[in-house]
C-alpha cells in the first residue's frame, strides 16, 4: 500500500546539542577526527552498528542519553570546539586557492563521477574509482577550491562483504534510505536528460562535503518508466576483485596483522610525501580547472568575439575537410646512417583552406613485424609554397636518432587556430594513405654510422 503522504521525521535534540545536527550533514566530520569522537562519545555502540551515520545515530539513540550530554559540560565543551572549527574551515580564511587565486574571475568546474566514496555510510561507491573522486572532492574543500561534485544515488548501492560460519565471503546488498543519511532532497528542482528511449527526469540529493557540494541525481521517482526509474537502482557490480590477501590474514596472537601494518606504514612514508590529494589536487586546477577558465573568459570577451570567430572558422574548416587529400610524399633515400638528415616534402590539395588552417606533420618510428609505425614521434612541416597546380607544398627534416634496423614515416594534417584548445577535433584528420601511393608512407633502413 502506498502512502497518501509523506513527511520525514527529524531527532528531537535538546537545545544545547543543536549543532550536532549541523556536523552530522556536513561529510566534512568523516576526516575529522574530533568529530568522529564526538559522535563515539554521544553513544559507541550505535556508532558501529549505524554503519558510522551520525543521522540513524542521533535518530536513534535513547532520550535520556541526550539530555545527560546536554547537561555534560566536558561533552559540550567537546561539541563547541568541533562546531566552532566547522565554522573556521567553512570560512575558507587562510585555504590555498583564496591565497593564491583570490584574483580569479568566476571559477566554477564540476567533476562529474559514476560513485563517489566520501564515508561508509554514503553506499554510492565500489572501489578505487570512487575513493579517487572522494578524495577529489575532500582535497577540493581542504584547498578552497570552486567545485562540485555530480553523480549518481544509487538506490542500492555496493554490497557488504562478510566471512558465512564456514569462512567464506559473502556478499549483502542493502537498500539506501535516503531519508537517514546525511544528505537533503532539493526542493522543486528536477532535470530533464533526452535518451534514446526517451527523456528521463531525475531529483536532485545535495551533500555537503565540507566547503563543497555535491549533487546526486536520482532517477526512482514517478515521473519515468520502468526502465528508467532502475537507471540508479544500483550500483554496477563487475568482476571485481575479491581474493583475500594472505597478509592480512596473518595474525599475531593479539589478532592484529603485524606484517600487513608494516606494509602499510612503509607505503604511506615512502608514497604520501610525493602522491598525495593536496598536490594533485593543487596540479589539477594551476594546470587544467584554472586554464580552461581563462581560455573561456578569454573566448566571452567583447560579446564572445573570438568564440563567434572561432566557430566561423570551425564552419568552414568542417566543409571543406572532406576534399582534403595529401598528393604526394617525396624522399628517395631507402638507407640512411644514425645521425643523418633527411628531407620530406609533400604535397596536400587543401582546395578552399591555407596553410595557417592546418598543422601538417612528420609521423617517424620504427616498423613492427606487423608494418606499422611504433613509437612515433611527431614533427611539424612548414609550408613552403605551392606548384603549377595550386596544390600547397610542405617540407621537414627529419634526423632518427634512435636505434638501428627498419624505420618509416607517414604524415598526418590536422586543423590549426590559436584559439583551438586541441588540434585532435572528432572526425577533422586526416593521414596518408599507403594503399593508394606506396610512396605515401615510406620505409628506410637506419644503419649504425661508419659501416
Amino acid at each position: 500500500m502506498k502512502p497518501v503522504s509523506t513527511f520525514t521525521v527529524r531527532p528531537l535534540l535538546p537545545e544545547p546539542l543543536k549543532p550536532l545536527l549541523r556536523l552530522a550533514y556536513n561529510l566534512r566530520w568523516s576526516w575529522d577526527a574530533g568529530a568522529v569522537q564526538l559522535f563515539l562519545r554521544l553513544a559507541r555502540d550505535l556508532w558501529e552498528s549505524s554503519g558510522h551515520n551520525p543521522i540513524v545515530l542521533l535518530g536513534s539513540i535513547d532520550q535520556a542519553a541526550l539530555e545527560a550530554a546536554a547537561r555534560d559540560d566536558s561533552f559540550l565543551a567537546h561539541l563547541k570546539g568541533v562546531a566552532e572549527r566547522l565554522d573556521l574551515y567553512l570560512s575558507g580564511e587562510g585555504s590555498w586557492y583564496r591565497r593564491e587565486h583570490q584574483d580569479e574571475d568566476k571559477l566554477a568546474v564540476a567533476y562529474f563521477s559514476a560513485e563517489f566514496g566520501i564515508a561508509e555510510c554514503l553506499s554510492i561507491f565500489a572501489g578505487g574509482l570512487g575513493v579517487l573522486a572522494g578524495d577529489h572532492l575532500k582535497a577540493a574543500s581542504d584547498l578552497g577550491l570552486p567545485l562540485v561534485g555530480v553523480g549518481l544515488a544509487y538506490q542500492q548501492g555496493y554490497f557488504r562483504q562478510y566471512l558465512n560460519a564456514a569462512g567464506w565471503q559473502q556478499e549483502a546488498f542493502e537498500d539506501n534510505d535516503f531519508h537517514t543519511l546525511p544528505i537533503v532532497l532539493v526542493p522543486d528542482v528536477k532535470i530533464q536528460v533526452e535518451m534514446p528511449e526517451g527523456p528521463v527526469t531525475a531529483r536532485v540529493w545535495s551533500v555537503n562535503v565540507g566547503r563543497l557540494k555535491l549533487f546526486l541525481l536520482d532517477t526512482n521517482i514517478p515521473e519515468n518508466p520502468s526502465p528508467s526509474r532502475e537507471i540508479t537502482h544500483h550500483l554496477y557490480g563487475g568482476d571485481l576483485e575479491n581474493r583475500i590477501v594472505p597478509m592480512f590474514y596473518e595474525r599475531r596472537a593479539d589478532g592484529m596483522p603485524s606484517k600487513w601494518i608494516e606494509c602499510m606504514k612503509s607505503s604511506v612514508a615512502t608514497l604520501c610525501p610525493e602522491f598525495n590529494m593536496h598536490r594533485m589536487v593543487t596540479q589539477y586546477a594551476d594546470e587544467y580547472y584554472l586554464v580552461a577558465h581563462r581560455r573561456y573568459l578569454n573566448l566571452c570577451a567583447e560579446n564572445s568575439a573570438k568564440a563567434k570567430r572561432l566557430a566561423s572558422w570551425l564552419g568552414k574548416v568542417e566543409t571543406a575537410w572532406p576534399t582534403i587529400k595529401v598528393d604526394s610524399v617525396k624522399n628517395d633515400i631507402s638507407e640512411i646512417r644514425l645521425g643523418e638528415r633527411i628531407v620530406v616534402s609533400a604535397r596536400i590539395a587543401l582546395n578552399a583552406l591555407t596553410p595557417e588552417d592546418v598543422a601538417v606533420q612528420v609521423l617517424m618510428g620504427q616498423v613492427d613485424a606487423e608494418g606499422e609505425i611504433k613509437n612515433s614521434v611527431v614533427i611539424p612541416m612548414q609550408p613552403t609554397g605551392r606548384d603549377s597546380s595550386e596544390i600547397d607544398l610542405f617540407e621537414a627534416v627529419i634526423k632518427p636518432t634512435m636505434r638501428t634496423g627498419l624505420h618509416g614515416y607517414s604524415i598526418r594534417v590536422l586543423p590549426q587556430h590559436p584559439d583551438l584548445i586541441s588540434s585532435f577535433v572528432p572526425e577533422l584528420i586526416v593521414l596518408a594513405n599507403p594503399s593508394n601511393n606506396q610512396e605515401e608512407n615510406r620505409a628506410f633502413h637506419l644503419g649504425a654510422g661508419g659501416i
